[in-house]
């Protein structure tokens, strides 16, 4: 019996063995970059200055006018993405509108992940290094107004430039597609890298096996080259301290068009607790997702989100989330108090109002003025563990809110 134990244990590590050689195999042939174009990295070329004509124009760039998205991908096809934050350049056209050069440099300490602890791990070693490498520069060394066979479709230049990473620098070739129209600079580019040829390996060299080799950068700089630079800045929400709404009202949040019931709570002067207001049933996932999901915002915006605002870490299996009873009429489970503060200020930004999650001796206060129910009735007021069965077999499962 013993033996037996023994080899049906042998045979199953073997059987996981394969399985997890098959995944870094699978991961080593499979492209997620959509087949884009390879730089072919060479030796670096030769730099020499580049100065404008007169007859030039010299269009100057940052972070602010361009997206440069990277993405990675691991052995369980699960993808990475992120953006270079801060960057200065600039492109030089000559009197034909053709691109004369190009220059990048990148903040690679700003680079970040969809998650701020991924973020901190390629910043670290075996990957970027960035207190030791922390910086990163493109410069076109040679530019030709010819595509070439298998170029992307729109594809206006090739530029050849020397891109610095870590200490290593090589010799790329890109495809770019240019235009300069009505006072409008555009430049866009597709590629990918191998990140061996810049020494970006995991530390440990097991689980490097399970990262692909490929990076995939997105390159898109939008730039109002007629300008003059200046706009009309943010506008500020006013919050509306001490207004008295009247006995109840229905709060919309304009960018989600969600709308939930807000009930006035008397206060108690002899407790220290002043009149509130106190959300009628719970918070829904509608109001809740386009925050916590990133919905308002770009994606490029959703990243540093999540890596300076603490924003939820994007999930990979949503259904989970929603521990499959759905989306529809449910009630937020399963967030940190942290999560549910941050969703507050931003709901407070969003309608003008104040918002913020009710104190224990609030919410005890309001218990006690509407709450007090015998506990003979509670079937008729609470869902507890005796009668949340639902049509699908479902026990012990949060209902739809309001019922």
């Amino acid at each position: 019996m013993i033996i037996r134990k023994q080899l049906k244990v042998y045979a199953f590590l073997l059987c996981g063995l394969f399985v997890a050689a098959g995944l870094i195999l699978w991961n080593g042939s499979r492209d997620f970059t959509g087949g884009a174009v390879g730089t072919g990295a060479q030796s670096a070329k030769k730099i020499t200055d580049i100065i404008a004509d007169k007859a030039d124009q010299v269009i100057e760039f940052d972070g602010d006018a361009s997206d440069i998205q990277w993405s990675c991908a691991n052995a369980l096809g699960q993808i990475q993405v992120g953006y270079f934050y801060q960057l200065d350049g600039k492109a030089i056209l000559d009197d034909t509108k053709n691109l004369k050069h190009i220059e990048i440099e990148f903040d690679v300490t700003e680079m970040m992940a969809n998650a701020a602890s991924l973020s901190e791990k390629l910043q670290g070693p075996g990957f970027f290094q960035t207190t030791t490498y922390p910086t990163s520069k493109f410069f076109s060394t040679s530019i030709s107004n010819s595509p070439r066979a298998g170029d992307p479709e729109g594809t206006s230049h090739v530029v050849e430039a020397n891109f610095q990473l870590r200490d290593v620098t090589k010799s790329i070739t890109i495809p770019v597609s240019v235009k300069f129209e009505e006072g409008k600079f555009s430049l866009v580019s597709t590629f990918k890298l191998n990140r061996k040829d810049y020494g970006v390996v995991h530390p440990v060299a097991f689980e490097d096996k399970g990262i692909h080799e490929d990076v995939l950068l997105n390159l898109s700089i939008q730039v109002d080259a007629s300008s003059d630079g200046t706009n009309s800045g943010n506008q500020t929400a006013t919050l509306l301290e001490g207004v008295d709404l009247g006995p109840r009202f229905t709060e919309e949040i304009p960018i989600t068009l969600s709308q939930f019931e807000m009930i006035k709570v008397p206060g108690d002067s002899f407790k220290g607790i002043a009149d509130f207001y106190l959300g009628q049933c719970e918070v829904k996932w509608d109001a809740f997702d386009y925050w916590a999901l990133c919905q308002d915002i770009s994606e490029k915006q959703a990243v540093l989100a999540r890596n300076k605002l603490l924003r939820p870490s994007a999930p990979h299996d949503l259904q989970a989330i929603y521990r499959g009873w759905g989306r529809k009429d449910q009630p937020v489970i399963g967030v940190s108090r942290k999560s549910a503060e941050l969703y507050c200020q931003w709901l407070s930004e969003q309608t003008g109002k104040p918002y913020r999650l009710p104190t224990s001796q609030e919410w005890m206060h309001a218990f006690e003025l509407g709450g007090q129910t015998e506990l003979s009735e509670k079937e008729k007021i609470a869902w507890y563990l005796n009668n949340t069965l639902d049509d699908e077999g479902f026990y012990n499962r949060a209902m739809k809110v309001g019922t």
